[in-house]
């Protein structure tokens, strides 16, 4: 049932601004017509207090009953207003809290998750290190046994190191007699007929004792 003016009692002005807003979207008294109530309201306290304090009367139930009758409904409506802005800026306080905990919580879920993944391919990496390590340790490990037990895997790697450098040190000297030969002009064929056919020896011009 609508609420007609004037309004006298409390129950009368929530009842006005429940009709005039209605329900929210859950089906909840809307927050414009709590604010704007609350709005009468402090004005009825500071009333009481102005005639407790100032007039030195304590408001009987008829006094409070003409505080509301007096009030026109320009009065209700610009409370309206303020109300309606109040409840803006506090929808807006509320809306940019959200926001930034939304915020915040996305930045902490990305940082998260990176952190994550950079730590599992850290984990890999170190995990690939230590493979890495066993098995060269393990390698060594077994080289340096084989040679100092001189097994035949050990036998047989110093065969081949003493192979090995004495095949260098023979291709060293035939390298070295190569480019001794190239440096004298040396003929091997020519050096084979001097064996087998020595020149015959001349004589001197001047044999000794003769002018």
């Amino acid at each position: 049932m609508p609420v007609d003016f004037p309004l006298k009692t409390a129950d009368a002005v929530f009842r006005y601004y429940v009709d005039k807003y209605g329900l929210d979207g859950d089906g909840d008294i809307h927050a414009i017509a709590l604010f704007t109530y609350a709005l009468v309201e402090k004005a009825r306290i500071d009333f009481t207090e102005y005639s407790i304090n100032i007039l030195h009367k304590t408001p009987t139930a008829q006094d409070i009953e003409d505080w509301y009758a007096e009030k026109p409904p320009a009065y209700f409506d610009e409370l309206s207003d303020r109300g309606l802005t109040w409840y803006s800026g506090f929808a807006r306080i509320l809306l940019e809290e959200e926001f930034e905990e939304h915020a915040k919580s996305a930045v902490r879920d990305a940082i998260s998750e990176n952190f994550d993944h950079v730590k599992t391919k850290i984990d890999s990496t170190n995990a690939l290190i230590g493979t890495i390590h066993t098995t060269v340790s393990s390698e060594t490990a077994n080289v340096l046994g084989n040679l100092k037990t001189g097994g035949a895997w050990g036998r047989n790697f110093w065969i081949g190191f003493w192979a090995g450098v004495g095949a260098n040190v023979a291709f060293t000297v035939l390298v070295l007699i190569f480019v001794f030969a190239i440096d004298r002009d040396f003929s091997f064929i020519g050096w084979a007929k001097d064996i087998l056919h020595p020149p015959a020896a001349t004589a001197p011009a001047n044999p000794p004792g003769r002018p």
